[in-house]
């Protein structure tokens, strides 16, 4: 009798345990954070054709997509989960580029944010000092090139990274991006010309050779470090 019930807590305790990471709360970098007041924003509805990468914004409701600075004079911004009662679910194509909001230095996401478009945080003049986001399940076309940080923390949610997403790093931008494993597909040219040197994955090497790549293969010469556990932590 005392073995059954010894074997049984051990279930129940393996059980739990096994729930508990399943339900574990990812990192939202913009929690506890005063959101910026000014930022541009439309309904995905009133997009004509709609966000460019839609297809990875999860639910049937409408939403709305950050589009760009508007009147916000913050360098530091904060991209609030919810605007006129709906979700921000999306960054849009160019929104914050080095063009539409040069005075910009660094970027937070709250995890409602799934998609950014293409070109959202292309930056032609230096590197933003961080971009932080951790619920972007599909980073766009060109999309964010690299930050001043020496390892650019990818979303633990992403899924897909479009073509040329990661390209030409600027002087001083990060040498080191870590990747999770939830990834599922990889664009071509997504490291063309990139700052970035090593890869540091959080699965194993079985685990990256399961990617699909548009391009047939890993088409960069990168070095890959396996098994890293996701670095991130609030700024």
């Amino acid at each position: 009798m005392k073995k059954n019930i010894a074997m049984k807590g051990l279930v129940f305790a393996a059980l739990l345990a096994a729930n508990t990471s399943c339900s574990a709360k990812l990192l939202d970098y913009a929690e506890g954070k005063k959101v910026s007041e000014g930022l541009a924003f439309k309904l995905a509805s009133e997009i004509e054709g709609g966000f460019s990468f839609g297809d990875y914004v999860t639910g049937d409701e409408d939403y709305y997509v950050c589009t760009g600075i508007g009147t916000c004079t913050d360098a530091y911004v904060v991209v609030p989960s919810t605007y006129n009662g709906k979700a921000v679910k999306a960054i849009g194509d160019q929104a914050f580029t080095s063009k539409n909001a040069p005075e910009v230095k660094g970027i937070t996401l709250p995890n409602s944010v799934e998609a950014i478009g293409s070109l959202a945080f292309r930056n032609w003049d230096t590197s933003y000092e961080y971009i932080h986001a951790n619920g972007i399940r599909c980073y766009g076309d060109g999309s964010l090139t690299a930050t001043q940080e020496d390892t650019y923390v990818a979303s633990q949610s992403a899924v897909y990274l479009a073509s040329m997403s990661f390209f030409h790093g600027k002087e001083g931008a990060s040498t080191k991006l870590w990747l999770p494993k939830t990834i599922k597909t990889i664009g071509a040219s997504v490291f063309l010309d990139t700052s970035y040197t090593t890869i540091l994955y959080e699965g194993s090497a079985e685990d990256w050779n399961k990617i699909t790549f548009e391009s047939g293969e890993f088409d960069a010469q990168l070095q890959f470090e396996y098994n890293v556990a996701f670095p991130g932590k609030a700024a």
